[in-house]
């Protein structure tokens, strides 16, 4: 088994936080710019192979769960922004 513990994702600027669903769960207000932060744990597992590189499977997994971060937070300005 293999993974990632504790990866912090930050957004320091245009992180709006509105029109969200209002319930009892939600406690911050409406605003168009707030800290969007937080802590990435994910794991998997990996088949036994021979000649296999384990070590550049992990990079790869790990680049890609930050670009899934990354585009997602991408996407959603481009959207709501506009």
């Amino acid at each position: 088994m293999a993974g990632i513990r504790d990866l912090r994702v930050l957004k320091t600027t245009q992180s709006a936080f509105r029109e969200f669903v209002a319930d009892e769960f939600r406690t911050l207000p409406d605003t168009d710019d707030r800290v969007m932060s937080t802590i990435v744990t994910a794991s998997w597992w990996y088949n036994t192979a021979t000649g296999f590189c384990f070590d550049k499977a992990w990079l790869v997994k790990y680049a890609k769960t930050i670009k899934s971060f990354l585009k997602k937070i991408f996407i959603y300005h481009l959207i709501v922004k506009q």
